[in-house]
């Protein structure tokens, strides 16, 4: 604990920055059980491409092909 205390006090900026992505993932948690919005999981996209003949579009750039 005495290590932590000591980080903290070295760093305040990056410990502030580590509480603002923490309470953003939190928010970003929230608002998607608030709206009520779909998350699909891997098996659930896989079934909709294969059952429902879905349009898949690759935006990467030919040399990460």
């Amino acid at each position: 604990m005495e290590l932590v205390s000591s980080f903290v006090g070295h760093h305040p900026i990056l410990f502030s920055g580590l509480g603002v992505v923490v309470i953003l993932l939190i928010l970003n948690e929230m608002s998607g059980a608030l709206t009520g919005e779909k998350r699909l999981t891997p098996l659930e996209a896989v079934r909709l491409i294969n059952d429902r003949g879905a349009l898949i579009l690759d935006v990467r750039s030919s040399a990460d092909y």
